[in-house]
């Protein structure tokens, strides 16, 4: 990292400039900032970065020191602090934050067993921590291409991390947070606008790591009916950036297809029908690399970076095809072969929660006639010691087995990252008993609640409440499942049921009930006819 700083009396002004994504090859960002004391001092030692203020204070003295950043200077930053603080001391800037935070916490209220609610609000605060604000309050902004721009009307967000975060918080902010999502999809077209990458450039404004899969997120607010942004004049750039996405490695062609399919619905939204059959067909091609590297799985299946994968396995990346689920369990010869190799899967601890390629899989069966598994392994995962066999880049030689999710410093099992949120919004999601398998499709798997209700605050006054009857430690088995009073027997619900409000309410027992959720399952598949 490298700072910069000039010292000016009680204002200091600076910059940092840092690696986005572990090396400076992946890209940089720097930001300025502007910093001021209010008490003047007796005496100021700069050593190196670090920076001495010394006061005569007697008892009862308070210093105060003001902070803030900015995408574009330090004298920006300077005139944005005191647009937003002003005069304002501690106390009322700890008050107004504190409001603020309530709000957003307020729009989930949980009740249930105590330690699972601190575990909640802790990964719901997490999963809002990203992307940022990083427009002034005049709208002024610094573009990853390192040129000024004004957001008129909108907040402009930045810090992306989209590769991790669109699978789970994106599509969790979608529910609760309509509006900002709406803005991030804007910023997201300016981010096209102004030369989009697939990691990050070396002039971020803020840190970046990826912004692959946001043609998903911005296919899945769509589909979602939040539309309040311009897709159509950055669909060329689109365009452009998925026809030049890699197709090389077994993990890259199959993210690759994904883009292709969300491509093809775009297309389809918008009249293109040339293109969305053009796209379409190529999502398709999946199946080349599936049938030579997934569809027989034997001891090179279970390598860390086998075969120049990113971070995974074969066993991990092979179900990450959550668009065409059909084709796959077609692939493999129907839906009881896709089952049983799916249970072979957690049968034999394949699975890895501390990355992000297969954390839709405890869900998939709930496209089986098995939803009652999804329903154990999630509760597994939430509540209880598990055992995990892998890290980030290695197959550990010593299993750990505890909790994933901890209310203690580390929060989390060894090497797991949030990554901007999504693990942290996985569990938000998971907890409440709903999953989006596939985004873009604006669906949501259906799994046990870990509280005894839930109460979503949702835009015009309308609430979705959700309620487990007999919930208990041992009883996470769903038996049955009503939406606004009236039987759900599949194992999955829309977003527009959850948004236009009502009651989701479940009966649970200790035995897995062989029958509910196994008819009208919600099954992705891509039809190239």
């Amino acid at each position: 990292m490298e700072e910069k700083h000039h010292v000016s009396g009680n204002i200091i002004e600076g910059s940092v400039k840092a690696p986005t994504n572990c090396k400076n090859e992946n890209g940089l960002y720097g930001f300025w900032f502007n910093l001021e004391i209010d008490q003047k001092a007796d005496s100021v030692v700069e050593k190196g970065s670090v920076i001495w203020y010394y006061f005569k204070a007697g008892k009862g003295t308070i210093v105060n020191v003001k902070t803030s950043i900015s995408s574009i200077s330090p004298s920006q930053a300077g005139m944005d602090r005191q647009a937003e603080i002003g005069g304002a001391k501690f106390e009322e800037i700890r008050t107004r934050a504190t409001a603020s935070w309530d709000e957003k916490l307020g729009k989930i209220t949980v009740t249930g067993n105590p330690e699972y609610v601190k575990l909640f609000y802790t990964h719901y605060y997490h999963s809002m921590l990203s992307p940022s604000d990083i427009s002034s309050p005049s709208g002024n902004y610094r573009g990853s291409d390192n040129i000024q721009y004004h957001a008129k009307g909108y907040v402009h967000y930045h810090g992306w991390s989209i590769w991790d975060n669109f699978r789970t918080e994106f599509p969790l902010l979608t529910i609760t947070e309509p509006v900002v999502m709406n803005d991030i999809c804007r910023s997201l077209c300016d981010l096209y606008r102004e030369g989009k990458v697939q990691m990050s450039t070396k002039t971020e404004p803020f840190p970046t790591a990826r912004t692959e899969h946001a043609i998903v997120v911005m296919l899945d607010c769509l589909e979602k009916g939040i539309n309040r942004f311009d897709i159509e004049s950055v669909y060329p750039l689109m365009v452009r950036e998925v026809e030049d996405n890699p197709w090389s490695t077994p993990d890259k062609k199959l993210e690759t297809a994904y883009d292709y399919w969300a491509m093809s619905r775009i297309a389809t939204l918008l009249n293109k029908k040339e293109d969305a059959k053009r796209f379409l067909s190529m999502a398709a091609k999946y199946k080349e690399i599936w049938r030579e590297k997934f569809m027989v799985m034997d001891d090179k299946s279970d390598i860390m970076h086998g075969d120049g994968l990113y971070e995974g396995t074969l066993w991990q990346y092979r179900w990450f095809v959550p668009f065409d689920i059909k084709g796959v369990m077609d692939m493999l010869g129907g839906r009881q072969v896709f089952t049983m190799q799916l249970q072979q899967f957690f049968d034999e601890n394949l699975y890895n929660h501390g990355n992000e390629p297969d954390i839709h899989v405890p869900f998939l069966f709930n496209l089986t006639d098995r939803p009652y598994e999804s329903q154990r392994i999630v509760n597994q995962i939430l509540t209880k010691p598990t055992r995990q066999n892998y890290g980030t880049h290695v197959k550990w030689k010593v299993p750990y087995t505890g909790r994933i999710y901890k209310n203690d410093p580390a929060g989390y099992m060894p090497e797991m990252d949030d990554d901007a949120g999504t693990m942290s919004a996985w569990y938000v999601l998971a907890s409440m008993g709903i999953f989006p398998v596939c985004v873009g499709e604006p669906v949501y798997a259906l799994t046990a609640p870990i509280f005894s209700s839930v109460n979503i605050q949702l835009p015009g006054n309308k609430s979705f409440r959700i309620i487990a009857r007999n919930l208990s430690e041992d009883n996470f088995y769903i038996q049955g499942v009503t939406l606004n009073g009236k039987k759900l027997t599949r194992s999955w619900i829309s977003h527009q049921e959850i948004t236009g409000g009502g009651t989701l309410e479940f009966t649970l027992g200790n035995t897995p009930s062989k029958t509910w959720g196994t008819s009208g399952q919600f099954v992705p598949g891509i039809d190239t006819k």
